[in-house]
């Protein structure tokens, strides 16, 4: 039942496009390194999203939990930002805010994309071939 072995090849390819498809994520990814700028802005999005997913972990206090003795302090090493007028910590407020405003950013960019979609659609399903 030993049947030969045959080699995969994919259109018509002598199987040299894997190599080249290494090299050019490879190129990318040194040109992407090369940019400060966008590897700052990632590591900051990234870092936003996880404490947005980890907030629960990640915030030091209760966002909605007042302490009247705690009123309107300032920047201290138990309330890094201070607390507000009612007490709570800001701190723990902005890390639990951060997780609407990521979804308001993914909301917008949704509903872009999908108008972008449709429009595109209509266009092309409404152009005439002249």
């Amino acid at each position: 039942m030993n049947q030969p072995s045959q080699r995969l090849e994919f259109d018509g390819d002598d199987g040299s496009s894997l190599p080249r498809q290494r090299g050019e994520v490879r190129r990318v990814a040194q040109l992407f390194l090369k940019n400060r700028g966008a590897v700052i802005g990632t590591v900051v999005l990234v870092a936003l999203v996880l404490v947005a997913l980890g907030a629960d972990v990640v915030a030091p206090y209760d966002p909605l939990g007042m302490v009247p003795e705690d009123t309107q302090q300032g920047p201290s090493a138990s309330h890094w930002m201070g607390t507000d007028l009612l007490g709570r910590d800001i701190l723990s407020r902005v890390i639990h805010g951060s997780r609407l405003s990521l979804l308001i950013g993914l909301a917008s960019v949704a509903i872009g994309v999908l108008v972008g979609a449709v429009s595109y659609t209509h266009l092309r399903a409404h152009e005439t071939n002249d």
